[in-house]
């Protein structure tokens, strides 16, 4: 009876054991989809930023137009708030455990 009992229990052993793999595995491609997300995030930032840049430049080259004056105004405010978001999205891939943690945290509300 003892050696069905050991046999019961490594059976059982061995199923937790594949489910944790299982758990694991999806675990991982949640985060790989997660991270490609980012990159793709990073990316468009990045490039709205640059375009902005370039605005400013072509609004700038006629700063006799009081209109065009207050366009880079507010392009510039708008490109700052884009920098900012951009080095939070840096400082977020810097600490992947930042981003598991708020995203396990969001998931709970």
């Amino acid at each position: 009876m003892a050696r069905l009992e050991e046999l019961a229990t490594a059976a059982k052993s061995t199923m937790l054991k594949d489910q944790v793999h299982v758990l694991i595995e999806n675990e991982v491609d949640n985060d790989l989809k997660f991270k490609n997300k980012f990159i793709e995030l990073c990316l468009e930032v990045t490039a709205t930023v640059k375009e902005m840049e370039d605005v400013i430049e072509g609004l700038e080259r006629f700063p006799g137009n009081l209109i065009d004056v207050k366009i880079v105004r507010v392009v510039k405010r708008v490109q700052q708030r884009g920098l900012e978001n951009e080095t939070r999205l840096k400082i977020t891939a810097a600490n992947p455990i930042l981003v598991w943690v708020r995203s396990s945290s969001s998931l709970r509300r």
